[in-house]
């Protein structure tokens, strides 16, 4: 089927019994005649959504580059608060905002790294508190309520869409032509259930640094359980360990790992853009025996690197992904504080026991349980062969990831991506797209281009027919002022300078692996 077709018979254009007031407005939405009301702004808190409360309607003026809108508050029962912006100037598209980390308020703005004004853009908005209202640490308070466990997994995602629709459906009268999904870290998990779960009510979803896939799907350890149990092995191999000094190791670690593979891509630029070459020992920093400096590691550190970089196993089988690359400096320091508290706050919603510690976690009798429970019980992520569905039945999924993020390691996502690809048929893999970023961290920062804007490829994919080619990342500095660009290459081809001004895109080439290339840390 068509995704027109799929369009046409998705629970997204289902009757929706609203209760206002209005002028009729006629239109013809998929080829039948169908009668609307139009309703003013402040009109909309007289919508009459099961279970749901509609707090406020506001009408705010343009400011700047920024359209007027109309922004309408709404709280579906429980804890799921909402917020819709609709702008007075709407080009028929509606976008799905994802949240970050354990969530507990609402994020209306776009990833940072994109840089763009979403209202401008003429999209209506819409995000949520991700099903619950605690707050984000010292960890996720509500872990022992399972239906707000539930609303953080996936409930949330459906009922922002439900209160979205009949939003836009009584302010402009018709329903939205095109959906989107677009989130990072935590949103980049929600963007896995929107493609899988509720994959007929979107037409492009992009997930960035997220979590992918069940553990039984054997999907390289990119899951909610082998992240989790990643996180829980940091906190094991390095918990004591002196953090006071530790972190200079690793920055002298990172350093020596930037002057062996640099140049690999034609030019040092102090950016490893070509990590699948780069076969870098970590050992060459071995303290003599007796030593221990910041500049070296000692065999106990050297050990725990080495253990990091290695796939996680359990009975001979990958369950979780390595860190690659360059992303032990910041990842030791951002695991051990926030990604302790993630590993720790997952494994309480695993259990419903908000006071479970990560120090409890163990690997062999725990990760049957905790796989299980974030797979078929919680729906924590979405599915594998969800998400062969949804492209396979012409939906767009953009999937990218820093290439150092901290704390979800990127092969996570490309063993998922190479997973996925091997499920779906040839035309379903046009529907698909991987982007690792060079020297970028979790969701943006580090020394790489780090500015993206995938937005504009993928509603021109969907809309238009036009696949992603030829995209731009940019570098900028405080003042917002475009440093470098580098091209945004399609996994797993990576960028090579060809000559000419270093700063430049146009001095670089995307081109394919050769055959001596590792693909460090990626293959199952």
């Amino acid at each position: 089927m068509s995704r027109q077709g799929l369009r046409a018979t998705s629970a997204h254009f289902a009757p929706t019994r609203l209760a206002f007031a209005g002028s009729l407005l006629t239109t013809t939405i998929l080829g039948a005649s169908q009668a609307f009301a139009t309703t003013p702004c402040a009109g909309l808190t007289s919508l009459n959504i099961p279970n749901t409360t509609i707090t406020s309607a506001t009408a705010v003026a343009a400011t700047g580059a920024t359209p007027a809108y109309c922004n309408v508050l709404a709280t579906v029962a429980p804890q799921t608060d909402i917020e819709v912006r609709l702008p007075v100037k709407w080009k028929g598209r509606y976008l799905h905002l994802g949240g970050g980390g354990f969530d507990g308020t609402i994020a209306q703005n776009a990833p940072a790294s994109y840089n763009v004004n979403l209202l401008a853009d003429g999209y209506a908005i819409g995000a949520s508190n991700g099903g619950h209202r605690a707050s984000q640490y010292p960890g996720p308070t509500f872990a022992g309520n399972q239906q707000l466990v539930l609303g953080y997994a996936y409930t949330a995602i459906g009922d922002t869409d439900t209160v979205a629709r009949a939003m836009i459906r009584a302010y402009y009268g018709r329903p939205a032509s095109y959906r989107y999904f677009d989130g990072c870290s935590n949103g980049g998990k929600n963007a896995s259930v929107a493609a899988s779960k509720f994959r007929q009510d979107y037409d492009g979803v992009i997930g960035g640094d997220g979590v992918w896939g069940h553990a039984d799907e054997r999907v390289g350890g990119g899951d909610m359980a082998g992240l989790t149990a990643v996180w829980a092995r940091v906190v094991n191999v390095t918990g004591s360990f002196n953090l006071a000094t530790f972190p200079a190791k690793l920055t002298a670690l990172y350093n020596a790992e930037v002057a062996k593979c640099d140049a690999l891509d034609g030019i040092a630029d102090g950016i490893i853009s070509n990590p699948g070459k780069c076969q870098f020992d970590p050992a060459v920093l071995a303290c003599p025996a007796g030593v221990d400096t910041p500049a070296c590691l000692t065999p106990t550190e050297l050990t725990a690197v080495k253990t990091l970089q290695s796939d996680l196993l359990l009975n001979h089988e990958v369950i979780g992904a390595p860190y690659g690359i360059g992303n032990l400096v910041s990842g030791l320091s951002a695991v051990l504080g926030g990604g302790q508290g993630l590993g720790q706050g997952f494994l309480a919603m695993a259990y419903n026991n908000p006071a479970f510690t990560i120090s409890s976690f163990n690997l062999q009798r725990d990760f049957s349980f905790i796989s299980n429970q974030f797979g078929r019980v919680d729906d924590m992520t979405g599915s594998l062969f969800g998400a062969a569905r949804y492209v396979s039945d012409g939906g767009k999924l953009i999937v990218w990831s820093g290439g150092e993020d901290a704390l979800v390691p990127v092969a996570g996502s490309v063993r998922f991506v190479e997973r996925l690809r091997e499920v779906v048929g040839d035309r379903a893999r046009d529907n698909l797209r991987l982007y690792t970023l060079p020297g970028v961290n979790h969701c943006g920062g580090g020394p790489g281009a780090d500015t993206i804007d995938l937005l504009t490829p993928i509603s021109n994919w969907v809309e238009n027919g036009v696949p992603p080619r030829n995209l731009i990342a940019s570098k900028l500095n405080p003042a917002g002022t475009v440093t470098f660009t580098r091209p945004l290459c399609p996994f797993p081809q990576w960028a090579k300078y060809t000559g000419g001004n270093s700063n430049s895109a146009s001095s670089f080439t995307c081109i394919k692996p050769d055959g001596d290339d590792r693909h460090a840390g990626w293959d199952r």
